[in-house]
C-alpha cells in the first residue's frame, strides 16, 4: 500500500472519530456482545432442560397387574372358571369349576403384548365375569379392557365358554 494513501485513510478516520463517536461504537458493540451472549445462554438452557413428563403416552412400563376395577388390588370375580394368558402363556389359571374372587394378577410385560381373556362356565346355572382393569404398577396409569359380563342365573345352559377376548396391552 502507498505511504499516501494509508496517511489519507488514517487522516479520515481520525477526523470523524471524535470521543462522542467513539462511545458511541464501543457502547453499540458492548450491547451487541452482550445481547449474542444472552442469546446463546438462552438457546444453552433449552438444550440442558429436562424434556416435560408426560402421563401416559411417555410411560415404559414393564410391570402390571390385571384386576376385577379401577383399584389395582380389586379381585378379580368369575362364576366359574377363569384362564389369562400373555402372548399364549398362563399368567392366571383357574379351573376348580366354582364361582371365584380371584387376587389380581400381576405380570411382566411390554406394549404390544397380547392378553386372552377365558371365562368359563363348568356349572351351567350362573355365569359372570367382573370388568377386567390393567394397571402399570410402576405409574399407577390404568385403563379398563372390558365392563366384564354378567349374564345372571338360568336353568337350562349349556356349558362352556362365554366370554373370549383379546386385548392389546397399552394405557
Amino acid at each position: 500500500m502507498k505511504s499516501t494513501a494509508f496517511d489519507s485513510i488514517t487522516r479520515e478516520l481520525s477526523e470523524r472519530a471524535n470521543r462522542r463517536g467513539f462511545l458511541r461504537l464501543l457502547g453499540g458493540a458492548t450491547a451487541l456482545g452482550i445481547g449474542s451472549i444472552s442469546l446463546s445462554d438462552a438457546a444453552d438452557a433449552r438444550r440442558k432442560r429436562k424434556p416435560a413428563k408426560t402421563k401416559g403416552k411417555g410411560t415404559i412400563c414393564k410391570s402390571w397387574i390385571l384386576s376385577g376395577g379401577p383399584s389395582a388390588t380389586a379381585q378379580l370375580s368369575v362364576d366359574d372358571d377363569l384362564r389369562i394368558t400373555l402372548n399364549g402363556v398362563n399368567i392366571l389359571s383357574d379351573a376348580n369349576t366354582m364361582a371365584d374372587n380371584l387376587p389380581p394378577a400381576p405380570f411382566a410385560g411390554k406394549l404390544g403384548d397380547s392378553l386372552a381373556v377365558i371365562a368359563t362356565d363348568t356349572n351351567a346355572a350362573c355365569r359372570s365375569v367382573s370388568p377386567i382393569w390393567l394397571h402399570c404398577a410402576t405409574s399407577g396409569e390404568k385403563r379398563q379392557l372390558s365392563a366384564g359380563q354378567n349374564d345372571g342365573c338360568a336353568p337350562g345352559r349349556t356349558p362352556g365358554v362365554f366370554f373370549s377376548k383379546v386385548f392389546t396391552v397399552k394405557l
